[in-house]
């Protein structure tokens, strides 16, 4: 069977988030009930379609990804499932601190990190900013981030 190529393909590793912007496009200010998925999840809706599709483009992302704690397993799963795609992982970032190996897995795993900022209030800005300095650090001990 012929693979069918997809320009991109997007997996919620979580629902839910911590921010609840009124306009989220992934519906998340809802709060919707539901289980964030297990790599063992993931691992089987994978299975069933890494045979049929090859995404362009793979997106991680959420509600807020960094809340799902099987984060780095989730990354390492996407690679090794569609080695060829552009892996992303979409993120505001404000749970870096949960995930002290992240930075090393997203060279390892060759996944781009997106960060997205959600506000222009001065509470959340300050908070954003943290998340800035973060990246711009990772960015100098981890070529490639």
């Amino acid at each position: 069977m012929a693979m069918i190529e997809l320009p991109a393909l997007e997996y919620h590793l979580a629902h839910g988030c911590n921010l609840s912007c009124q306009q989220c496009s992934h519906y998340s200010n809802f709060h919707l009930a539901g289980a964030m998925p297990t790599p063992d999840d993931a691992k089987a809706e994978y299975e069933a379609w890494n045979h049929r599709i090859l995404p362009k483009r793979f997106a991680l992302l959420g509600g807020e990804p960094l809340l799902n704690p099987n984060l780095i397993e989730h990354l390492q799963l996407a690679r090794e499932t569609w080695p060829r795609s552009n892996l992303m992982l979409v993120t505001n970032g404000f749970f870096f601190d949960r995930h002290p190996a992240l930075p090393e897995t997203l060279v390892q795993a060759d996944c781009r990190l997106e960060v997205s900022q959600h506000g222009t209030h001065d509470a959340y800005l300050e908070q954003f900013r943290r998340v800035k300095q973060t990246v711009w650090r990772w960015r100098e001990e981890y070529p490639g981030i």
